[in-house]
C-alpha cells in the first residue's frame, strides 16, 4: 500500500470481501471506473464533491467516508485508488 497522510479523506468500499480506497482530493470530477474484486465499478463525483459508487448493473455500493487512519487500521489489506 502506498502511505497516505492520516488525514487524507477517503470514500472506502467493499465488494467481495475486497476493499479499496478512494482519496477525495486525488478523485476526478466525473465518472471514474475500476476494478475491485474482480468486479467492475463507477465512482461519480459531482462540482460539490458529493460521490457516488454504483455496480456495473447500476445497483449502488456503500461506502465508508473518512480518514485514511481509520480505513487502513479497520482494512489493513486495502488497496489504494491512484489515478
Amino acid at each position: 500500500n502506498s502511505v497516505l497522510d492520516p488525514s487524507t479523506y477517503v470514500f472506502g468500499v467493499e465488494v467481495d470481501g475486497d476493499f479499496k480506497a478512494y482519496p477525495r482530493e486525488t478523485l476526478p470530477e466525473g465518472s471514474t471506473t475500476d476494478t475491485v474484486g474482480g468486479a467492475s465499478i463507477t465512482i461519480t463525483k459531482t462540482a460539490s464533491g458529493i460521490v457516488t459508487i454504483t455496480d456495473a448493473d447500476g445497483n449502488t455500493i456503500p461506502d465508508v467516508e473518512g480518514f485514511w487512519f481509520s480505513w487502513v487500521a479497520a482494512h489493513p489489506e486495502t488497496e489504494l485508488w491512484t489515478n
